[in-house]
């Protein structure tokens, strides 16, 4: 059963203004909103409200698999390309939480694990973000002191109808309590780490490959003779912002990899490395599909959520 449902409030002087009807129009009133709210919690994939904080305004999430409710991505500073596919911390509307484990791989990629929360956990979650720590209350677009080269980390929540992203310096730069609230809720995500995660098995992977010219003998061989490095430059040449493009393909994109073969080049290629094929040298990285990737919103192509240097997340297409 699968329904959505409109909201409309009515505000004066920022604040609340209740509407008087009749005793009889109010008695009506009630019982259609909460058959509204009846529909919504029995939707599968719709807006529902998840908890309340006293008598602050509830929070509502949509419970569609892939929706991202509330995530951290890091964005890379001085480093290239100067993108980044997997996220830190990412809550999807269905109770999915996948975050980065605390040991990276040997090469220092990072390790993804996953939990299932229950609506409790997830609620308790949407209180202390949206209720007490007030992050939609927040106006400014980043928070903290960055540091020269050092990257960024992109906080996004989609709560109560509304998306904001901002990003966060590793150094705090006042004292103000837009601040302090969103630097605690940064450390209040990175240390919700619930018992019990298991490693997190992507069903696929996007592939990205930068040409270098020829091959110098310092490369490790491409483990993949069905997969072509050129054809894969091609496609996300214009992406990553490679000055001179060698081939340019006719869709730009992102490379997906799925199955055996997508776990395989995981593996093998560790998150990232320099690899030759057909005498040829590529810089290739490969991550790790995330759920919204494999779930786009209606109306929506599959795409790959990216973290940018500049501080921004772009979607890249995804193709086959």
């Amino acid at each position: 059963m699968s329904h959505r449902t409109t909201e409309v409030t009515v505000h004066q002087a920022g604040r609340r203004r209740p509407l008087k009807r009749p005793f009889g129009q109010a008695i009506i009133v009630a019982l259609g909103l909460a058959a509204l709210a009846a529909l919504a919690a029995c939707s599968n994939g719709g807006v529902v409200v998840v908890g309340c904080n006293g008598g602050a305004a509830c929070v509502r999430r949509d419970t569609a698999a892939g929706q991202i409710v509330i995530q951290l991505f890091d964005a890379p500073g001085f480093i290239y390309p100067s993108v980044n596919g997997v996220p830190e911390w990412t809550l999807y509307g269905d109770g999915t939480l996948i975050f980065q484990h605390a040991t990276p791989t040997a090469s220092g990629q990072p390790t993804l694990v996953s939990a299932q929360l229950t609506s409790a956990q997830v609620t308790h979650i949407l209180d202390v973000v949206v209720n007490q720590r007030h992050f939609f209350a927040s106006n400014q677009p980043s928070y903290g002191r960055r540091i020269p080269d050092a990257g960024l980390t992109l906080l996004y929540v989609s709560a109560n109808g509304q998306q904001k992203l901002v990003s966060v310096a590793g150094v705090a730069s006042g004292a103000d309590a837009q601040t302090q609230n969103v630097f605690a809720i940064v450390q209040y995500l990175r240390g919700y780490a619930p018992a019990g995660a298991q490693p997190y098995t992507p069903t696929g992977v996007a592939l990205l490959a930068i040409a270098r010219g020829q091959a110098t003998g310092g490369e490790a061989v491409w483990p993949s003779g069905d997969i072509a490095l050129a054809t894969v430059a091609s496609r996300a040449c214009s992406l990553i912002g490679v000055s001179v493009c060698i081939a340019k393909a006719s869709q730009s994109g992102v490379s997906a990899v799925t199955g055996a073969a997508g776990a395989d080049l995981l593996r093998l290629a560790d998150g990232r490395g320099f690899f030759a094929q057909d005498g040829e040298s590529y810089f290739v990285t490969v991550w790790p599909l995330m759920p919204d990737a494999l779930h786009p919103q209606p109306g929506q192509s599959a795409a790959v959520r990216v973290a940018k240097a500049s501080g921004s997340i772009a979607s890249w297409p995804l193709l086959g």
